[in-house]
């Protein structure tokens, strides 16, 4: 791979990815801010709400993210224009057929929120934030065909900033009910889809090309049935852990998986340069240049997870502590086994990402519904017999499924090598096996047995010395006069 490419994937995650941290802070203060001032009932509704919303989205979504982001990425000037076009009119079709539909299912909403809520649930609040939550997806993704990845994080900032001020206001100057936390959100989404837009290159005039959307709805449905699959398996196992171990359970459990959501969270800064990255190279038909790029992903991928992995099979008591006080101590074992979860799905997603960048969006679809067939079955069956180890082995067991079918239809596409990701996996197995059986327990000793990890996956080629070069290069840091007289490389 040319290190030009290579250099523009490193500064796009980078810049991706400090946005990504500082939006993670602005929520986290939110978040705190909301629970403290809020009362429950208004939280819980407020989240009801937006579970419904996100649901919407994805009913509504025609699969577009992926598509259009994909389609804009390999288009010349003018075609770019004509897909802006034709994305912006079939989301406004989808809005306006899913807002009917919400008004359609309002008995239901009322059994869901509760009578007293019901009518502004139905005419207000949900159909309010589905209109700006949908239009500042579509509008995100096509910033991200676009490579505009720092528009991209800056509208993601300005979301998370403004829904923290106008939050913080409400609860400051104002009272402290379900429609000021919507109004803040509102607000918030506005500003974040004004900025989205604006920063978008548009040329020419509007026009809605039917060609485009039969393109566009052909390779995105099968993406948007798998988009509701995965909604289906995100939050299966939290609900049955609700109806059959109640709600103490359901804290600790998502205390557990918190840190790996947290983790989940900043791998998509990558996700989202590496799929328009790729989908470029596959579309100038550049197979040697897709295959190291896809190698080279897995492998630092897999580097970084397993070491966070092992890093919470080590400390994962001390962070919980820190984290979360000593009574989430039981937490402790599910984040473990959630943390080897977090390994595989990672994997799972950069191979399923690149299989729909290479052209292929109908396999990820039947992939991810042998997915969630295994989790669903397993969480009823050992959930009441193993309570919530037996979730979140389930939700392990169910990522290993999807991997085997990921890996085996993206080699029928593309020749990757599986001796890039399989390196890291063995000495994290090799290594956690042998702190198992040797149990570590002072804090200096479990110091040494991570460095250990790192000294091996240095000495067996994991991790060299061109991906630090390509980092520190990629990052621009050497452009600023101080490190100018240090030459690497």
């Amino acid at each position: 791979m040319s290190s030009k490419p290579t250099s523009g994937i490193i500064k796009n995650t980078l810049s991706l990815g400090t946005a990504t941290v500082i939006c993670i802070a602005l929520g986290l203060a939110y978040t705190i801010i909301v629970i403290r001032n809020f009362p429950t009932d208004i939280y819980g509704l407020y989240t009801l709400i937006s579970i419904v919303v996100s649901f919407l989205i994805t009913l509504g979504s025609l699969g577009l993210e992926m598509t259009i982001s994909r389609f804009i990425a390999a288009a010349d000037i003018e075609e770019k224009n004509d897909l802006f076009n034709t994305a912006i009119s079939a989301r406004i079709c989808a809005i306006i057929i899913v807002c009917i539909l919400s008004w359609l299912i309002r008995p239901l909403l009322g059994m869901i929120f509760g009578q007293q809520v019901a009518a502004d649930a139905v005419f207000v609040f949900v159909p309010l934030l589905f209109i700006f939550d949908s239009s500042r997806s579509i509008l995100k993704s096509i910033l991200q065909g676009h490579f505009k990845f720092s528009a991209m994080g800056i509208s993601d900032i300005i979301y998370s900033f403004f829904n923290l001020v106008f939050a913080s206001f409400f609860v400051f100057f104002h009272s402290m009910g379900l429609t000021e936390l919507i109004f803040s959100r509102f607000f918030a989404t506005v500003l974040c889809c004004l900025f989205a837009y604006i920063s978008i290159p548009k040329n020419g005039k509007f026009k809605f090309q039917f060609v485009n959307f039969k393109k566009i709805f052909k390779f995105g449905f099968p993406l948007q049935i798998n988009d509701i699959i995965n909604f289906i398996f995100a939050r299966i196992d939290s609900i049955i852990i609700g109806a059959l171990l109640g709600p103490t359970n359901i804290a600790i459990y998502e205390v557990a998986r918190g840190i790996p959501d947290t983790l989940q969270s900043l791998f998509e800064p990558f996700r989202s340069v590496f799929y328009p990255f790729l989908s470029k190279f596959f579309e100038k038909g550049d197979q040697k240049g897709a295959a190291r790029l896809i190698n080279d992903s897995t492998r630092i991928v897999s580097f970084a997870v397993l070491s966070s992995a092992l890093f919470i099979i080590l400390f994962g008591e001390d962070v919980i502590k820190l984290l979360f006080t000593e009574k989430y101590l039981l937490s402790v074992p599910i984040l473990k086994i959630q943390m080897v979860g977090l390994c595989v799905s990672l994997l799972c997603n950069v191979l399923g990402t690149s299989l729909v960048a290479v052209g292929d969006s109908s396999k990820p679809m039947y992939i991810n519904f042998v997915h969630v067939v295994v989790k669903v079955v397993g969480n009823f069956i050992f959930i009441p017999m193993f309570s919530l180890i037996g979730a979140a082995v389930v939700g392990v067991v169910g990522e290993l499924s999807a991997f085997p079918l990921n890996f085996v239809f993206l080699y029928r596409k593309i020749k990757i090598n599986i001796i890039a990701f399989a390196k890291p996996i063995i000495i994290f197995g090799v290594v956690t096996c042998a702190g198992v059986l040797v149990s570590p327990a002072s804090f200096l000793i479990k110091c040494v047995w991570f460095a250990a990890y790192l000294v091996a996956c240095v000495g067996f080629a994991v991790i060299t010395k061109d991906d630090v070069v390509r980092v520190i290069s990629g990052s621009g840091i050497l452009n600023y006069p101080f490190f100018k007289k240090f030459k690497i490389g």
